[in-house]
């Protein structure tokens, strides 16, 4: 199973969320106006709804919240948009040197969005929310503040039942990773370091969700440093995760909860070295009983797999290669060439990696001098859309793009040119995320003049375009974190006069957001 050898080539990954609405702002209209330039509505107008981008399915998107503080502008802001029992929940992230950070949930209304839990820091400068999962019925949160302090939270939706799960002994040097699902119970890592130079200890903890529930399983090593939170993936029977110790450097464990089933997999590269799962940012794939992961080996990455067990640990592709999207039991790989990205799939089954197909070579950008890389992609309805980035574009010459395909080269396509570098006009925050709607996928383009603003397409270059100008005129608004709960799309968007603040958007044509949303984080297999 061989990807053919070229003479300068890489893979890239595809990576692809107390009462009042506001503090100390009063009570707020439900329904914000902020007067958004929309191309929905003027298309309409002219008749033909039926061909304008969106095709009248989406009402207009109204911002609902008033966080902002003047005379900061942009702070503080909102992030971590997760749904939960049919509610937007999401933080509040203050400038350093504040107080504290947030959890804040909404309807969807001004009236009913409020403020849940702060987070104060026990000597801290600053913290606030790393990471809001939802594991079944139950919201878990990592806190993380500065002079490295991190904490392990859950919440019910309600201010009494969000609680620290447990209270380490020592005030300071722990970090914590995302919760890891395992049968009926969660697992997380603590990790304790005297600083961030010298080696400490990591310890498997345990928590159904309650106080007296959460225990501590297993010590892991005696000297390792924190594991990265994004190396991280369960199969619902057992965890996959990578850590770095003194004796075999950073490589894939696992753990079924118990401490005889938690250990190194293997020591892929042997002695201190490491391995590096999960180099350069690449997150594990579980896919079905098996787990798909990189190994850095001579700083390029190959692709391996692993059904939890050493003889079951394999290279799939003998060049580098990540795991990346899977569509329809195709996990898909992207071959850097001068020409362009060259797309590949290998078809999973049964424990068996068939040889991978070269499927399509999109070409670069006009007047990139380098081969794009993918910055967003987003799996649906049996195709994979691609959001890239030129590197190094000439001036004028777009510079982010947004490519559709089903794996077959009559089936991709161009569908917008995403940013020029003339005419961008970008925000502080510049994300790049994107969520679909039943048929159609939501996400940030630039048009002309407008800067980058909520745009919409049906997978045709004719169904693609603006949807709506959130900040009139050439500013950005830069729409991200978006995320489906209750009956509405919701985002983050920034605006000259509010600032960062959270926006909805209504579909019609009996779509309900809550059994028709995929977004680029969450993917689809």
């Amino acid at each position: 199973m061989r990807v053919p050898a070229r003479s300068a080539w890489f893979v890239v990954w595809l990576g692809l969320g107390c009462g009042g609405s506001g503090p100390d702002s009063g009570e707020i209209p439900d329904e914000l106006d902020a007067r958004p330039t929309s191309l929905v509505e003027e298309r309409a107008s002219r008749g033909d709804a039926e061909h304008r981008p969106g095709g009248g399915r989406f009402g207009r998107a109204r911002r609902f919240t008033n966080l902002t503080q003047p005379p900061e502008i942009d702070w503080p802001r909102p992030s971590h948009l997760v749904d939960f029992r049919g509610e937007l929940f999401f933080a509040v992230d203050y400038r350093s040197g504040a107080p504290e950070g947030e959890l804040w949930a909404s309807d969807g209304s001004a009236r009913n969005t409020r403020r849940i839990q702060s987070f104060p820091p026990p000597y801290a400068v600053f913290n606030g929310i790393d990471v809001a999962q939802v594991v079944g019925d139950t919201l878990y949160l990592t806190i993380n503040h500065t002079e490295m302090y991190g904490e392990a939270w859950v919440s019910d939706g309600t201010t009494p039942g969000t609680v620290r799960l447990v209270d380490f002994p020592e005030p300071f040097g722990n970090s914590v990773t995302p919760v890891m699902p395992i049968r009926n119970r969660v697992y997380f890592i603590r990790t304790f370091q005297p600083s961030p130079f010298d080696p400490g200890f990591s310890e498997l903890w345990s928590s159904d969700g309650s106080r007296p529930g959460t225990r501590r399983v297993v010590t892991l090593s005696e000297q390792s440093y924190a594991p990265t939170s994004a190396c991280q993936a369960s199969t619902g029977d057992w965890a996959f995760f990578g850590l770095s110790d003194a004796a075999t450097g950073n490589e894939p464990w696992i753990s079924d909860g118990t401490p005889e089933g938690t250990h190194l997999l293997a020591d892929l590269n042997p002695g201190p070295t490491g391995s590096t799962p999960c180099a350069g940012g690449n997150p594990p794939k579980a896919l079905g009983d098996e787990v798909y992961f990189t190994r850095s080996r001579e700083g390029e990455p190959e692709l391996w797999a692993t059904d939890g067990t050493a003889t079951g640990t394999r290279k799939v592709l003998e060049a580098p290669a990540k795991p990346l999207q899977v569509v329809k039991r195709h996990l898909y790989v992207v071959q850097h060439q001068p020409e362009g990205l060259a797309l590949w799939k290998v078809r999973i089954r049964d424990g068996r990696d068939d040889a991978p197909e070269h499927a399509v070579t999109i070409p670069n950008a006009p007047g990139a001098r380098f081969p794009s890389s993918v910055v967003s992609s987003l799996a649906v309805g049996g195709r994979l859309y691609l959001m890239l980035r030129a590197n190094d574009a000439e001036e004028g010459e777009p510079n982010g793009q947004l490519w559709v395909t089903d794996g077959s080269p009559r089936g991709t396509r161009l569908l917008h040119d995403t940013i020029t570098v003339r005419e961008n006009a970008a925000p502080l925050i510049e994300r790049y995320d994107m969520l679909a709607s039943g048929q159609h996928v939501l996400f940030g383009c630039h048009a002309t003049g407008k800067g980058r603003e909520l745009c919409i397409t049906d997978g045709t270059p004719r169904g693609t375009g603006l949807l709506q100008d959130l900040d009139p005129g050439a500013r950005s608004s830069s729409p991200h974190s978006f995320v489906c709960a209750g009956q509405h799309i919701h985002f983050v968007a920034h605006d000259a006069e509010h600032g960062y603040e959270v926006w909805k958007l209504r579909p019609h044509a009996g779509l309900h957001p809550s059994t028709s949303c995929v977004t680029s984080r969450q993917g689809q297999q």
